[in-house]
């Protein structure tokens, strides 16, 4: 499984398309990838893509699923253009995978009011949750704590969720201004029935 944020950005975006074909991952967290006039991820050769883009607006998190790669339903009710929920079945095993993206200043699609609902309603399913949440805490890294790690926290405390980062390398990467800036908001979280298979090396995790 791979987890990316892509800024946006057209060549990094057409350079994520041709790495996962190349590597051929299974599963891809994908936040805000460059959608073009249509506003949804172009598809991605040998790879389901799960978006909703609701009245046209910008798709900001997906998932993209290798084909015959198991059985994948996504769950509409349970998805925005900021939140992509996906039930996939294997063998022996069901795991509900949510892709999210939270505005840095304000929650305009309230992302984490709809995570914590998906969250409440799936307590006894296996949840791996890939996204930007744009927000700032020491228990993930962060030199600080600000207003959205502490609703994160709670929202990671309140669904007995398990924080997968580890380190303090940072997730976010830019240079502003010919500054280098840089930040710790794309977390990987999972559920306690499953984090003990989860490891993960920055953007990757492994089952």
């Amino acid at each position: 499984m791979l987890q990316c944020n892509l800024g946006r950005g057209y060549a990094a975006t057409h350079e994520l398309k041709q790495y996962i074909v190349n590597k051929g991952y299974d599963i891809v967290f994908i936040t805000e990838p460059y959608v073009g006039k249509n506003n949804t991820l172009s598809q991605i050769n040998g790879y389901s893509l799960y978006q909703h883009s609701k009245h046209g607006s910008r798709v900001k998190a997906c998932i993209a699923i290798k084909n015959n790669f198991g059985s994948c339903l996504g769950i509409n009710q349970c998805c925005t253009t900021n939140l992509c929920t996906v039930q996939l079945s294997l063998k022996d095993s069901k795991l509900l995978l949510i892709c999210a993206y939270v505005e840095p200043d304000v929650d305009e699609e309230n992302t984490l009011n709809h995570l914590e609902q998906i969250l409440k309603t799936s307590d006894t399913t296996r949840r791996i949750i890939c996204g930007d949440f744009n927000g700032w805490h020491t228990t993930w890294g962060s030199n600080k704590i600000n207003k959205r790690g502490k609703e994160i926290m709670d929202l990671i405390m309140a669904n007995e969720l398990n924080i997968c980062n580890t380190g303090s390398h940072p997730t976010f990467e830019t240079t502003t201004h010919g500054q280098l800036r840089t930040s710790i908001v794309d977390l990987t979280l999972a559920s306690d029935n499953i984090v003990s298979n989860v490891r993960s090396s920055r953007y990757r995790l492994y089952f």
